[in-house]
């Protein structure tokens, strides 16, 4: 798809994580017309559409998503900014996509929810991240999100679709401990 190729071309040229950021916001705002993504919170993105789609993007520049640490990491970023949208009273986002140079993720916030409700310290900046969530979500989480490589087989289109299943709930939901 013209999408997928646009996309891995700009992920090919990036050179910092905001260029990551535009190229996923890009992707989306291409595939999906008439999407806004604003920033609400300090985040990298979020995204509503018409199938129920409520996407907080998270961008990375080059970490490596089939490890555990860089994983939980970023997700305890994003739970921290869900936590914001919580404290507001807005809706929460209820997927999340990670986007990086090479590989993305995505996950319904469901997966995660139980981190959620943990009395921990939220009020600490995302990019500061809690090292105690990460722990949480280290020892927590007993799954790790499916990784799309950014390579010749990559297709966007099979993200967007993932997000929208999510979206609708068709997802196992991954308890904390």
């Amino acid at each position: 798809p013209p999408m997928s190729k646009a996309l891995k071309q700009a992920l090919g040229i990036a050179r910092v994580e905001k260029d990551v950021e535009n190229a996923y916001r890009e992707a989306i705002r291409a595939d999906r017309k008439g999407v806004a993504i604003t920033s609400p919170h300090g985040t990298d993105g979020y995204a509503e559409w018409p199938e129920n789609v409520r996407l907080l993007l998270e961008a990375k520049y080059d970490l490596d998503f089939k490890a555990r640490a860089p994983v939980c990491n970023t997700l305890g970023q994003c739970l921290l900014y869900i936590k914001k949208f919580e404290a507001s009273g807005e809706p929460l986002p209820n997927v999340i996509l990670v986007g990086d140079k090479n590989e993305c993720f995505v996950l319904s916030t469901a997966a995660v929810k139980g981190i959620l409700d943990l009395p921990l310290d939220w009020s600490v900046a995302p990019s500061a991240g809690n090292p105690d969530l990460t722990r949480a979500l280290v020892e927590g989480m007993n799954i790790l999100p499916y990784v799309y490589d950014v390579d010749g087989k990559f297709k966007f289109s099979d993200v967007l679709a993932k997000i929208e299943t999510l979206a609708a709930g068709e997802q196992h939901t991954v308890k904390a401990t």
